[in-house]
């Protein structure tokens, strides 16, 4: 498949972006494939890869969890967009004694991480559930429109299919979801 590149993004940025996000698929679907409400920890959340593991795994419904080298790197993980990841806490492993290897020395702190997510909120977990029943064809022109922010010529071009089929797999969907909204309601 081919990637359209937007302007003032040089070809080496893409093709780095690109190793990166295979990484990225690949430790997310194919070493251990995740799903919303698992739970991720992230070594080198501020690094490449790790920023977008944890975007990509709090998009998926995951509790993310991360290590950094340094204060600065913390933050970084844990800024608000453009990232738009929800890491629930990143720890600088040297300040706090955490060598990437000791993961005892890190349990109370990721416990303390994780006490909230008990208290998950329940209109989220409808909405993951309502995305789930779709089917897939339908949950992809979804994610590319209104995550991705492509247009149906673009969603049509990457999925190989016409725009006619595009604005189709929309409507059912968005109807399937505000059937789904008012049988919950």
């Amino acid at each position: 498949r081919l990637v359209k590149i937007p302007e003032g993004v040089s070809d080496d940025q893409a093709a780095s972006m690109m190793l990166k996000g295979m990484t990225a698929r690949y430790l997310l679907r194919q070493t251990f494939p995740v799903k919303a409400g698992d739970t991720v920890l992230m070594h080198a959340a501020a690094g490449g890869v790790g920023l977008i593991v944890c975007q990509w795994a709090n998009a998926l419904g995951c509790t993310v969890i991360g290590t950094a080298g340094s204060a600065e790197k913390a933050e970084l993980a844990k800024a608000p967009p453009p990232s738009e990841a929800d890491v629930r806490a990143v720890f600088d492993q040297y300040k706090d004694r955490m060598p990437s290897q000791d993961f005892d020395a890190m349990r109370p702190q990721i416990e303390q991480a994780l006490a909230g997510r008990a208290k998950q909120d329940a209109f989220e977990a409808m909405v993951v559930d309502a995305l789930d029943s779709l089917p897939e064809r339908q949950r992809e022109v979804l994610t590319l429109r209104y995550w991705n922010d492509l247009t149906e010529t673009e969603i049509a071009d990457a999925l190989g299919i016409s725009q006619g089929s595009v604005k189709t797999h929309a409507h059912r969907a968005l109807a399937a979801l505000a059937a789904r909204r008012e049988e919950l309601t």
